[in-house]
């Protein structure tokens, strides 16, 4: 604990969950986090606008920042966290709330089918269908798609970065820019960081375990680079755009983000990685450590990054 800064540690010992989320039924588990996220906190004024498309298979959200409607704007594609079983438009609404008013960007949230109700590869499927259907329709929305950026947190990440690999292997839709916050990159769970944070802060090893069961149960086809893109083949790592990858010090998932950081230089790829000490997983997300330094600081450099490759594509 004594690693954490001091709002994030408070936030920790505030938590009075009796037992862990793996054992608790599905629909209490996904409210524990809705009810964390609840509180009430100062949002920035956005435009939403919440419909369903693929003959309502499909659940989005828009975000555009307030009296841009006739602005054609830069298009980010975000995939959120929650373990594939857990998050929500709600659960990470001031979360993208700041990420459209601090890059005045167009966001669609992908409000993917959870598991264990879906699993593999219904969220990755749903995320490259919604991004398609936008760029096609890019017109109609004001979306400009020689700016488009896929984004996503956890497990949002380990979406993301799928969805832009296959976006590569179909052709179609460029994607110019990927950002990955504290993703998850590998199956195996065997890091430093596991066997060191294994009970948290916040997110367990046994969590992570209830997540890969539920998400994918059959553990044979887990090191497939779809569902573990940190062993993609380097041909298919080489042709991945440019990419901003956070992690966090005190987090299970830390060290295969930063593998798969060090896995796309290799590669050739342009990354900017930087791990934020102080913190742990979900800290972008969670309100009530919005205002922690690591936080704030984060978030200047995910919108400073994000702002510069907007405008500096012609």
């Amino acid at each position: 604990m004594n690693q954490l800064e001091l709002s994030v540690r408070q936030f920790v010992e505030s938590l009075n969950l009796k037992k862990p989320l793996s054992e608790l039924p599905i629909k209490d588990a996904r409210n524990f986090l809705e009810l964390i996220q609840s509180t009430s906190i100062k949002k920035k004024e956005v435009e939403i606008k919440d419909f369903i498309i693929e003959d309502g298979k499909i659940k989005i959200r828009l975000i555009r920042p307030i009296s841009c409607d006739q602005e054609i704007l830069p298009m980010i594609v975000y995939a959120h966290g929650g373990g594939w079983i857990l998050g929500s438009k709600n659960t990470h609404d001031r979360l993208i709330r700041e990420i459209v008013s601090g890059t005045k960007s167009a966001l669609i949230f992908v409000d993917y089918d959870r598991s264990p109700e879906e699993t593999y590869p219904t969220a990755i499927i749903q995320t490259y269908v919604a991004m398609k259907y936008f760029v096609d329709q890019a017109f109609n929305y004001k979306l400009d798609t020689n700016r488009l950026v896929i984004m996503g947190d956890s497990v949002g990440g380990n979406i993301a970065t799928v969805v832009t690999m296959l976006a590569n292997q179909f052709g179609y839709p460029k994607i110019h820019y990927q950002a990955l916050f504290y993703p998850v990159t590998d199956s195996e769970m065997d890091t430093n960081s596991y066997y060191k944070f294994k009970d948290g802060p916040w997110l367990t090893k046994e969590s992570m375990e209830w997540f890969w069961n539920a998400y994918a149960p059959d553990k044979s086809i887990r090191q497939n680079f779809t569902l573990s893109p940190l062993r993609a083949p380097k041909n298919i790592l080489a042709k991945l755009p440019p990419t901003l990858i956070i992690t966090d010090e005190n987090d299970v998932l830390r060290d295969e983000g930063e593998l798969y950081a060090h896995r796309l230089m290799e590669a050739g790829v342009d990354v900017f990685a930087i791990r934020i000490v102080g913190t742990m997983h979900d800290f972008l997300m969670i309100n009530e450590i919005s205002n922690s330094l690591p936080t704030k600081e984060a978030m200047n450099i995910i919108i400073d990054t994000l702002n510069k490759v907007f405008w500096s594509i012609d």
